[in-house]
Order: C-alpha cells, then sequence, then structure tokens
C-alpha cells in the first residue's frame, strides 16, 4: 500500500494530469500490485503408487484416511485431476484438491549426500 500511495502522490501521476484517463489508471495500476498466486506455478502431479493422505469431512479432524494412488483420470486437457485412492475401507474416486500427497524418502539415500 505505500508503494501505491507513493506513486499516485507525484507529481507526474497521470491520475493528475486532468486527462480524464485518471480513473482508468487507477484500475489498471492498483489491480497489477498484487497478483494472484493460485495458478503462478505447477502444483506437481500424483504417480501410480505414491501414498496419500484423503480429506473426509465425515470423520474428526485429527484422523486422516491413508491410500494408495490406483489409477489417474486425465481431463480434456490431459492433465489428471482425479484418482483413484484404495484405502483399508475401499477404494474412492477423489478429486486431486481433497488429497495430500505423503513425503518419500529414498532408501538408498546417504543423508548428507549429493543426491539426498
Amino acid at each position: 500500500m505505500a508503494l501505491a500511495r507513493e506513486v499516485l502522490a507525484r507529481n507526474d501521476c497521470p491520475a493528475r494530469s486532468g486527462s480524464g484517463s485518471g480513473s482508468r489508471f487507477h484500475k489498471e495500476y492498483i489491480s497489477e500490485l498484487q497478483r494472484r498466486q493460485k495458478w503462478s506455478k505447477d502444483g506437481g502431479h500424483l504417480k501410480l503408487g505414491e501414498m496419500v493422505l484423503v480429506k473426509d469431512e465425515r470423520l474428526p479432524p485429527n484422523q486422516w484416511l491413508l491410500g494408495r494412488v490406483t489409477q489417474l483420470y486425465p481431463g480434456s486437457d490431459g492433465i489428471a485431476r482425479v484418482a483413484d485412492i484404495l484405502t483399508t475401507s475401499g477404494t474412492f474416486r477423489r478429486a486431486f484438491n481433497r488429497l495430500c500427497p505423503l513425503p518419500v524418502e529414498d532408501q538408498n539415500c546417504i543423508p548428507g549426500g549429493p543426491a539426498c
């Protein structure tokens, strides 16, 4: 906000020139100050056989289903957003936003080595 105030307070600001395009300048400039970060990077992809936690509103807050990805379903753009998850309770089909992939550590990795 301080940066926006500083720029708008300058005498050479187009908003103060009286040309009538000041309101447009304000809208375009201020909307560019805070960019959306949601889709700016790729979120990573699930792989077959990967272990995940399944979010489920029916379970208590500290209880999670543990499962393994058995099948991926790509959309029309070729990007998979839905997966079948095998758990002890059965197989569920869930969207990726309801899954939390677990970090996997390589068993052959030497702690502190270059590949870890």
